[in-house]
């Protein structure tokens, strides 16, 4: 990347000396650091500087957080995000995602990713790979997080409209064989909504309102129970007019 796109200011003088380059001007910043009127260039590319990378586990996934000034993300083509699982069989980092630089939403010089495809209790490292428009690429990181282990268990069910599908989302703990059922009032399985073996993760089921032989069910108090191995658990679902 040119020297003079990554100053504060112009250049006003310049001079070599023992191979390097020296500028002088009255800017105060080279890349996002002070540099007080006086720069030296020996011919190599400045890094673009990337602060303050993490990663942290959330409950529903694992969020990067960096740094970087405006300037240089102005000068980049897009950021790509790669990923490396601990428990794969290749140490090969994938790219997770890829967008233009100027799409991640930032506040400040602050931006932030959220990785929602993760495995409870999988350790993940992460790096950015900078695409600058030249094409040249940075790499910064890794960063390690281990994804958050899922505790079984129902999301609480809103009240439902008279129209639409219900959303019903639930967390698995632990692979083994589990069941999602609707019942009445009266204990009655209205629909089975997941019979089988499931991993563990996060997931959301969709059910239409329909009973088993597929006529809508009226509107009232039903519930929901999701049942794993050493596990039983229920909410109350309200059906509005």
């Amino acid at each position: 990347m040119p020297l003079s796109t990554q100053l504060n200011a112009r250049i006003e003088a310049i001079a070599p000396f023992h191979g390097s380059l020296y500028c002088g001007g009255p800017f105060i910043e080279v890349a996002g650091k002070s540099a007080l009127g006086i720069a030296r260039w020996d011919g190599q590319r400045t890094p673009i500087a990337v602060e303050d990378l993490r990663a942290e586990t959330l409950q529903d996934g694992v969020q990067l957080t960096w740094r970087m000034a405006p300037e240089a993300v102005a000068g980049l083509r897009t950021i790509r995000i790669a990923r490396r699982g601990e428990d794969a069989a290749t140490s090969a980092f994938k790219t997770r995602t890829e967008h233009p630089a100027q799409d991640f939403a930032a506040q400040g010089q602050g931006f932030a990713w959220t990785d929602a495809e993760v495995r409870p209790g999988t350790v993940y490292a992460y790096r950015l790979e900078l695409v600058e428009q030249s094409g040249v690429v940075t790499t910064a990181g890794p960063v390690q997080a281990t994804a958050a282990i899922a505790v079984t268990g129902l999301d609480p069910i809103p009240l439902v409209r008279p129209s639409g599908a219900v959303r019903i989302a639930y967390n698995v703990g632990a692979t083994g064989d589990a069941s999602l059922v609707v019942f009445d009032v009266r204990g009655r399985e209205i629909q089975s909504l997941f019979a089988g073996t499931a991993e563990p993760g996060r997931f959301v089921a969709s059910w239409d309102r329909r009973g088993r032989a597929g006529a809508p069910v009226p509107a009232g108090v039903y519930f929901v129970r999701l049942r794993t191995a050493g596990h039983d658990h229920v909410r109350r679902m309200m059906i509005a007019r």
